[in-house]
């Protein structure tokens, strides 16, 4: 069945491990979309996402791991931890749990406090500085915290983590080092099943593109789930084909071979 939707993960997927887009790649999708297929971004990031719209020109975003879920300028799906548990869990956390670093996601903007990793800043489009006293009163898409390089969560940390959690809530560990709280709600699948659905497309006909943790429910949904080279041991499980590494143009070199 020829596809009708590429659901592309961002990070160590669709970008390359700086953060960038190669010529080759989007040109690649430039055919593509001549094609008439249509490109939708599935990633953990948040609205900041948006900064590579331009190049790949996707109809829709499943972001924050599917807790907002977007076509065009409508909002299809939101998924919030409520504001008043927010602050509660941060705090909590940030006493109990050795994490050096803070993310988090709100509808006004991805708020984050520096630590020695820096990873949160560099993965963030504008973000915005804070200390957790300044936050906006504002229910949250997804709370992060990343260790510093090399280091990576206990297994003491995770279940200390986890039971600070309201029942409202879910953790994911990514990378080792990078821990996702999110609405119970949310995730890539959910909401890439809600944009196909808004789009008239069948899981059948679509083909999704991951590497980590949260995509392999994903790359089982999608009628065709292809791991990159460099993705994890579940994810290449998960999926029906392999493809090259992020730094290698994978995704772009795949659809090259398979599909123009």
């Amino acid at each position: 069945m020829p596809p009708k939707l590429i659901a592309l993960d961002l990070d160590y997927t669709l970008l390359r491990t700086d953060k960038t887009i190669s010529d080759f790649t989007a040109d690649t999708f430039r055919r593509v979309r001549e094609k008439g297929i249509r490109i939708a971004y599935a990633t953990g990031r948040h609205k900041g996402a948006a900064a590579y719209r331009e190049v790949l020109q996707p109809v829709g975003l499943v972001l924050d791991n599917g807790a907002l879920v977007t076509l065009g300028e409508e909002i299809l799906y939101e998924a919030v931890i409520p504001a008043a548990a927010v602050r509660s869990m941060l705090t909590a956390l940030r006493r109990q749990v050795p994490a050096l670093e803070f993310g988090i996601s709100l509808p006004s903007g991805f708020y984050y406090s520096p630590g020695e990793g820096g990873q949160l800043n560099a993965w963030a489009h504008s973000p915005l500085q804070s200390d957790l006293s300044d936050l906006p009163e504002e229910p949250a898409y997804r709370i992060s915290y990343w260790l510093p390089e090399q280091s990576a969560f206990s297994r003491e940390a995770e279940e200390t983590m986890s039971a600070l959690l309201p029942e409202l809530c879910y953790l994911e560990i990514s990378y080792h080092c990078f821990a996702m709280l999110m609405p119970m709600s949310a995730t890539k699948t959910g909401g890439l099943r809600i944009l196909a659905d808004a789009l008239g497309i069948r899981p059948a006909e679509i083909i999704a593109f991951g590497d980590d943790c949260n995509d392999v429910e994903m790359l089982s949904f999608a009628g065709i789930g292809v791991a990159m080279g460099n993705a994890i041991d579940e994810c290449k499980a998960a999926a029906d084909a392999c493809c090259g590494t992020c730094d290698a143009d994978g995704v772009a070199r795949w659809i090259h071979e398979n599909l123009l």
